[in-house]
Order: C-alpha cells, then sequence, then structure tokens
C-alpha cells in the first residue's frame, strides 16, 4: 500500500468518525484542536482503523495529533507486519 494510498483512506476514516469533509483534512489537520476530536472520538477512530491495517501497539496510537502522525505510525505497522 502505497502512502498516498494510506492517506486517502485514512482521511476518508477521520472525516466519517468525526463527521467533517475528507476536504477539511489535511496531512498537518490537528484533529484535536482544529476538529475538536475528544476522547471519545479517537476511540472510535483507533477501532476504525485497527480494522482497516491490523492491531497496533495500545502507545503508539496515543500520540498522534495530526493526520501525518497517525498515517507514519500506520507506515510503521505496514513495514513490520510486511503489508
Amino acid at each position: 500500500m502505497t502512502d498516498d494510498q494510506i492517506a486517502d483512506l485514512l482521511r476518508g476514516h477521520c472525516a466519517r468518525v468525526l463527521g467533517v469533509s475528507p476536504a477539511q483534512i489535511t496531512p498537518h489537520t490537528d484533529l484535536r484542536t482544529e476538529l475538536d476530536a475528544d476522547s471519545l472520538d479517537f476511540a472510535e477512530l483507533y477501532a476504525v482503523v485497527e480494522d482497516e491495517w491490523g492491531t497496533f501497539a495500545d502507545e503508539s496510537l496515543q500520540r498522534v495529533r495530526t493526520v501525518a502522525d497517525m498515517a507514519a505510525v500506520i507506515r510503521r505497522h505496514l513495514m513490520t507486519v510486511g503489508g
């Protein structure tokens, strides 16, 4: 899976979970401050991400603030599991 494919899927997932347009989401969009994501939003987003790409180490997703942060975690995960 390419970085662009990861970013596109992730943007769509974030938009659905947070109830915003994908056009509002860029790699550097801060999910907490710009899109008002709270802990419940993040829990739902983590569940969606894990459904798409598999289980992640708990701490790897906890540090996520931006879409780019989350994409980087997904990329590292895919390299580790060979996806």
